[in-house]
């Protein structure tokens, strides 16, 4: 996201998906212990949007968080930009 958009110095996972993909991410991550930990979020004037998960780790207690961003207007450079 920072190289094709926006830089977010964060600590934790990004994954940019598409707006229709964001049901079947989050099922994807359940069974690794992700739950849904917010409401859609927005930022820059709505030009970034994501649903954060997170999952306690059982061995450290640490919180770890996964930000699936979703594509936007602002994004879509990053996502038709993206290598697989």
């Amino acid at each position: 996201m920072a190289i094709y958009a926006m830089p977010r110095a964060t600590l934790d996972i990004d994954l940019l998906i598409q707006v229709d993909s964001l049901a079947r991410a989050q099922l994807a991550v359940e069974p690794l212990g992700f739950w849904v930990g917010t409401a859609l979020m927005s930022f820059h004037g709505g030009n970034i949007k994501m649903a954060r998960l997170c999952k306690v780790d059982p061995h450290t207690g640490e919180e770890l968080v996964l930000d699936l961003l979703l594509t936007t207007d602002a994004t879509a450079a990053a996502w038709t930009g993206r290598r697989k």
